[in-house]
């Protein structure tokens, strides 16, 4: 199994903010990246890197303007202690995506240029951790006992999304495939992760145009997200299977 890189994720305190991405994404990273690219001595790679960096240089600027926002905000009184714990959450899962998409952009291969600009653009929207509305809404919490399990399962699914994008499909099928089997053991049971997998697994292998095995895992999706009451995933997996 594809193993992604540990993270260490930022507390919730202002003055950690600078350190909590310098690892994720930084002028050094930025310059490794140029030279990955450069490497392969075509005019597409020399053109693309400079606009995969500024977007990576601009989702990292923006998130640090939401954990500053967050933090400020809950100094001075204006959050919950939940919504601001909430907020954490998100932004510590949108600092999980970029740093997974990076490692992927790390790896391109000249047949994969085109699609390393998708990695990118298809990283989780930062506005979503200051949407209020959305963010008190109710959620999903791993039972204490499996917490850790459903939080590395989760990582790799986080990866498996940005392999994904990035047209590294029987990579990215392989991961859905063996999280869904590791989340049918977790004890006791947290269909979220089950449900992600699951979806992911179905939606890759309709990109392979393997229509028909598809049909299993977005049924298990679908039959565990209504048993469960997340209707938006099961009428993503409903929806896929037409």
């Amino acid at each position: 199994m594809l193993q992604a890189p540990p993270i260490d994720y930022p507390q919730p305190v202002v003055p950690s903010l600078e350190q909590s991405t310098i690892n994720v994404y930084s002028a050094e990273v930025s310059a490794s990246l140029t030279k990955h690219f450069n490497a392969f001595l075509t005019p597409y790679s020399a053109e693309i890197i400079p606009v995969i960096n500024h977007r990576l240089s601009s989702y990292t600027q923006g998130w640090k303007r939401g954990f500053k926002n967050a933090c400020v905000e809950h100094r001075d009184g204006l959050q919950s202690d939940e919504l601001f714990d909430r907020r954490m959450t998100c932004l510590r899962n949108r600092l999980q995506a970029l740093e997974q998409s990076v490692v992927v952009i790390g790896q391109t291969k000249p047949k994969e240029i085109a699609q390393s600009i998708e990695v990118v653009d298809g990283l989780p929207k930062l506005e979503d951790c200051a949407d209020v509305e959305s963010l008190l809404q109710p959620q999903t919490i791993p039972p204490p006992g499996v917490a850790e399990l459903v939080g590395k399962l989760q990582e790799q699914l986080v990866y498996q999304r940005a392999l994904e994008r990035a047209g590294r499909l029987p990579e990215a099928l392989d991961i859905a495939t063996e999280v869904m089997v590791e989340a049918s053991k977790i004890h006791p049971p947290f269909p979220p992760t089950d449900i992600e997998a699951a979806l992911a697994s179905g939606r890759v292998l309709i990109m392979q145009a393997e229509n028909a095995k598809a049909i299993d895992p977005l049924k298990r999706a679908e039959s565990q997200a209504l048993a469960n009451g997340l209707l938006e995933q099961a009428v993503e997996a409903s929806a896929r299977r037409l």
